[in-house]
């Protein structure tokens, strides 16, 4: 993403702006992993965005319980 202009002030206050150019939405995992600019494999895993939930879950589905 070029621009975090059309988001709410509370939504662009996580994002950062990558030496690429691109902003980086560090929420997701995923995507800052992306723009690490390295030959790292994308990982097996994601996040939860569940309040109170500490969890993440595999590409599979599975849910990975963190407590």
């Amino acid at each position: 993403m070029t621009s975090i202009q059309h988001l709410s002030p509370q939504d662009q206050e996580h994002f950062i702006l990558c030496d690429c150019g691109n902003y980086v939405d560090m929420r997701n995992l995923t995507e800052v992993f992306q723009h690490l600019h390295t030959d790292l494999p994308e990982p097996e895993w994601s996040h939860s965005i569940k309040k109170d939930e500490p969890a993440a879950y595999l590409k599979t589905g599975k849910k990975i319980d963190l407590n």
